[in-house]
């Protein structure tokens, strides 16, 4: 297996001939009004011990904060830092905050689909197709309605899609989909005659909520696991001429506070001090891959 690992290289290369790609991305959700993250959900460590179904207020503001105070934390920081990302957002949102998310647009951020609201996967509609390209709608008609651009990616909320999620964003227009954890690496999938990048929901990631939330961890964990991955990725490149890339994600109603900020800047400033690490956005990843599919570069589904 090792030998198949060398010998069948990457097809893509990255700007510039980097070694890694990283990618900064800010998850900005709302649940529907009234549905909380219960306890069997991400998000589950904010709720109070109160009766299934009762409507938890606590847990409904403390997800407000990542609009009121969160966002903004972090829009100041990636300003200071002068560094782009991708804003996964849920069309409720959107709607919500929409002179913040166009400003985080008018300073060049991506924004991209994340569900109508986080209680809503794609894997919800199996079967349903007609019901999911409308949630695939109105979430990129919140996005339209605020940039003037409609969104080029999707991320279903935990990266759950359904047997439709990959075609319908296709007949949508969108060019990259962060779905589907079957790769380290991006690839290209073709339907219909129609390209998108799939940027793979892997393990190449630092999350806020397993490190902090669910395993209990320190921001500082946040931190080594981003520097060490990123320190091997790098490693690898150099043995094996093998590119990689790596994102740190962060809530905004998690490491939108101030003990999560800090986190996120120190690991802006690791991989800005490296010349062979490309900062960018996913939506700039999936064109520069479908960029080079086009030109005869195969890179589809192993």
């Amino acid at each position: 297996m090792m030998d198949a690992f060398v010998s069948d290289p990457y097809p893509y290369t990255w700007r510039d001939d980097a070694k890694v790609v990283f990618l900064p991305s800010l998850v900005f959700e709302l649940w529907t009004e009234g549905v909380t993250p219960g306890k069997n959900m991400p998000g589950g460590f904010i709720s109070s011990d109160i009766k299934l179904k009762t409507r938890d207020l606590r847990v409904e503001k403390m997800i407000e904060f990542g609009g009121k105070v969160g966002m903004p934390r972090l829009l100041e920081l990636l300003q200071r830092e002068t560094c782009s990302s991708t804003v996964l957002a849920t069309g409720r949102a959107v709607e919500q905050s929409p002179e913040l998310i166009r400003e985080f647009h008018a300073r060049g951020h991506e924004i991209a689909g994340h569900s109508y609201t986080e209680d809503v996967s794609s894997y919800d509609f199996f079967g349903d197709p007609e019901a999911e390209r409308d949630n695939i709608r109105r979430t990129a008609d919140a996005i339209e309605s605020v940039t003037g651009e409609r969104p080029i990616g999707w991320l279903s909320p935990r990266g759950t899609p359904s047997d439709n999620t990959l075609r319908l964003l296709v007949e949508e227009g969108y060019r990259w989909c962060g779905d589907f954890p079957d790769d380290e690496l991006p690839y290209v999938e073709e339907i219909d005659g129609k390209a998108i990048a799939v940027i793979p929901y892997s393990g190449m990631a630092v999350n806020d909520y397993p490190v902090t939330i669910n395993q209990g961890n320190t921001p500082r964990i946040y931190v080594e696991e981003f520097t060490e991955t990123l320190d091997i990725l790098r490693e690898e490149y150099d043995l094996y001429g093998r590119p990689g890339w790596i994102r740190a994600s962060v809530h905004a109603h998690v490491y939108g506070r101030s003990w999560g900020r800090w986190a996120f800047r120190d690991v802006i400033r690791y991989a800005k001090s490296f010349a062979d690490v490309w900062i960018t956005t996913r939506g700039e990843l999936g064109d520069h891959v479908l960029a080079q599919h086009a030109a005869g570069k195969k890179g589809g589904k192993k």
